[in-house]
């Protein structure tokens, strides 16, 4: 009995078992898309293989050492605008999504800044918005014709 189960258990491990070393790679696609330019078989690819990775600061919503600057949440409803009303100073990235009915869009102004969404937003859309906001009170509000006038705006406070 003992060498029976012996027998099946080495039957299961033999054709469950695969070889960690087989190329499985021509079974699936390339996951990459870097292509080298003009390979050769003793040249120096290191550019090519290992390209620069950008500094926080040359992408929006990064701060320094890696980490993803926290998105504020920015909601657009008929004549409303959610958001907080007390910010800290400094780079703020924005998340904005019409979740209304209407066209809607954000401009935040004040102190010397003016930021606005590149483009109407339509119903269930989103953009991002990123702007240095030093110390000081802000107007955000909805460019939409007639939206600002029907109550479509908020002061925000910047500390």
């Amino acid at each position: 009995m003992k060498t029976a189960a012996f027998a099946l258990a080495l039957v299961l491990f033999t054709a469950c078992s695969h070889d960690e070393n087989a190329d499985v790679s021509q079974d699936t696609p390339s996951a990459s898309s870097t292509t080298l330019q003009s390979p050769t078989a003793a040249g120096d690819r290191s550019a090519t293989m290992n390209p620069t990775v950008p500094t926080a600061s040359d992408m929006p919503g990064q701060q320094a050492g890696g980490a993803a600057m926290p998105m504020l949440q920015v909601q657009l409803q008929e004549y409303d605008i959610r958001m907080e009303e007390a910010l800290p100073a400094g780079h703020q990235a924005l998340t904005v999504v019409n979740s209304g009915r209407e066209d809607h869009s954000l401009v935040i102004e004040g102190n010397g800044v003016r930021q606005a969404l590149p483009s109407v937003l339509k119903r269930g859309d989103s953009n991002e918005l990123h702007m240095n906001l030093p110390s000081g009170t802000y107007t955000a509000y909805c460019p939409v014709e007639g939206h600002r006038q029907k109550g479509m705006e908020r002061k925000i406070v910047v500390k």
